[in-house]
């Protein structure tokens, strides 16, 4: 028996807290008690193992093969991306309402209309008895611009799988402006339970970095409809909205005291989830602007998202899915929604099929796999962030070049101790206390 390599600890005091990335459990345990363990480990036998500390191998910190929790621990992955589950990203709209200071996107401005939802409804109506679950996630530009013909396929795909008895959710990134509760309820009565809005900062630089089109502020509307939506909607139904800030060293500060606001307005309500993220360079000519103002990589904002856990979880990204689609407004299909309707480097290869007018999709098999099957480097496999890593995007493989960054490694180091952190202030773990005789 030995211990997993995917164990990380931190200590408080007379106790030591080992955080397994695997299980993605965390265990409180005396120091002495696992002094006492690193010498029995040898001698004693997994049934004297077992006996004193069983949570221990239950929860993956001991294991009697580090070869076998390694290769377990790749396959699991290559299962969760083969799984018969349909994802499906729908750009409902490449238009949008806001003129962002950093936007990446520059897209011919198209919509989904009712051709689009006729041949979308006849692929669903075809292919929903394949899949053992549907996800639709709408994403643009600003899907909400849509809105109409969201509900419409929202609820015609919940009467589809309804009859054959197939789970389907949905869930929106959205500017917020046109989610009113009205809006709001009619998506949740169609099964979209995720929501995403972004919010920069408080009111002054929210407006200075999300107007809307014609320059016009945006921040008072939308705090107005989610506080709308914490009102009235009753507190029996499900749902998650995230709020976003999207920082940069100019609103850092700004960001701060939005947190003051959101614990004000909504922590009361665990409905609501705010994380901050640094603002990215995904291209275009906007961000060129704001270049000597973004975050370094390594300058993660942990301290600041109540979603530390889900954030450090690998979860496998739609793209690296079998079964993981975007689709866009003329029926393209595509692999990742960061890079539709561009001519760079990656095009062909993100560009992987369509669907024709009677609901078949055609995709080119091979490019489709390229994205799933991913080949892990024998450097990867050896490191002890693997399960966290080795699944957030498959573009690191597509891509003329890849390797391991330094600063991605230090990001998760740092989400893992400020996981253990928080854990060690709230004492939410078991704790664990054996003896060796």
């Amino acid at each position: 028996m030995k211990e997993s390599k995917y164990n990380f600890y931190a200590r408080q005091d007379d106790d030591i807290w080992i955080y397994n990335s695997v299980s993605k459990k965390v265990v409180k345990i005396k120091d002495s008690v696992l002094k006492n363990l690193k010498k029995s480990i040898v001698s004693l036998s997994e049934e004297e193992l077992q006996k004193d500390f069983g949570n221990l191998i239950e929860y993956g910190m001991l294991c009697p093969d580090l070869e076998k929790e390694e290769k377990q621990c790749i396959e699991n992955l290559q299962k969760d991306k083969m799984k018969p589950k349909l994802e499906l990203t729908i750009m409902a709209s490449t238009a949008c309402n806001f003129r962002c200071e950093y936007c990446y996107e520059e897209l011919m401005p198209k919509t989904i209309d009712s051709e689009f939802s006729s041949v979308f409804i006849k692929y669903i109506e075809k292919n929903v008895e394949h899949f053992e679950s549907i996800f639709i996630d709408w994403f643009g530009g600003e899907p909400l611009l849509a809105r109409k013909e969201i509900i419409l396929i929202s609820s015609q795909v919940k009467s589809i799988c309804r009859l054959q008895q197939v789970p389907y959710v949905g869930s929106i990134t959205t500017n917020g402006y046109f989610l009113d509760y009205k809006t709001f309820l009619k998506l949740l009565n169609q099964n979209i339970l995720f929501y995403q809005v972004t919010i920069d900062g408080n009111k002054e630089w929210h407006d200075k970095y999300r107007p809307l089109k014609s320059g016009e502020g945006t921040y008072d509307v939308i705090i107005k409809n989610l506080l709308q939506i914490k009102k009235y909607a009753p507190i029996y139904r499900t749902f998650r909205i995230v709020i976003r800030n999207n920082v940069s060293k100019q609103n850092y500060t700004s960001c701060q005291k939005f947190i003051r606001i959101f614990n004000q307005l909504f922590q009361d309500d665990k409905r609501f989830q705010l994380f901050q993220f640094p603002i990215k360079d995904w291209g275009g000519e906007r961000i060129k602007k704001m270049s000597n103002e973004l975050f370094d990589e390594r300058e993660v904002l942990n301290k600041d998202r109540n979603d530390i856990l889900e954030s450090m979880v690998a979860s496998c990204c739609l793209a690296s899915k079998r079964n993981g689609f975007v689709i866009d407004p003329e029926l393209k299909v595509y692999k990742c929604h960061h890079y539709i309707q561009k001519k760079y480097e990656l095009k062909y290869k993100n560009e992987i099929g369509y669907l024709d007018k009677k609901g078949n999709m055609y995709l080119d098999e091979k490019l489709n796999i390229q994205w799933t099957m991913q080949i892990i480097s024998e450097l990867c496999r050896q490191c002890k962030y693997l399960p966290n890593c080795m699944i957030i995007c498959p573009l690191q493989d597509i891509k003329p070049y890849r390797g391991c960054k330094e600063e991605k490694r230090k990001q998760l180091e740092n989400k893992i101790q400020e996981y253990i952190r928080r854990r060690v202030e709230n004492e939410r773990c078991e704790f664990y206390e054996g003896s060796i005789l």
